[in-house]
């Protein structure tokens, strides 16, 4: 029955996104480009009230299946990830990484260096 609820919700997300983009087609103007007013139009018709009549099913959802199973490992991941692009570091394991790749990057980095000035004499 879950599996049933989660294919009907995506199907109605995907529906109406695909009417949207088929209104937004209509209104393209000949020349190809499409008006400014046409993507506020697509934003301001966004119906947020689906995600509040649906909250119900969203979270049998989200709690639906054994823990682990659900993609959890893949989230955490991505989310660390995010935390250090945004960081600009890893907070953790930034000193043993600097020593590791510090010098493997300068060999690397002449290496480009040393070759770049042979093929300036080409």
């Amino acid at each position: 029955i879950t599996t049933r609820r989660k294919t009907l919700f995506s199907n109605t997300l995907i529906r109406s996104s695909r009417l949207r983009l088929r209104e937004q087609a209509d209104e393209t103007s000949e020349d190809g480009s499409s008006s400014n007013s046409n993507l506020q139009d697509i934003v301001q018709s966004f119906d947020l009230t689906a995600f509040a009549r649906n909250k119900d099913q969203i979270r049998d959802n989200v709690f639906d299946g054994e823990v682990g199973q659900r993609g959890e490992p893949y989230v955490i991941a991505q989310a660390i990830l995010f935390l250090v692009i945004l960081l600009g570091f890893i907070p953790f394991a930034q000193g043993t990484i600097d020593i590791m790749f510090g010098p493997i990057l300068f060999l690397a980095g002449s290496a480009v260096v040393a070759l770049s000035v042979l093929g300036l004499g080409k």
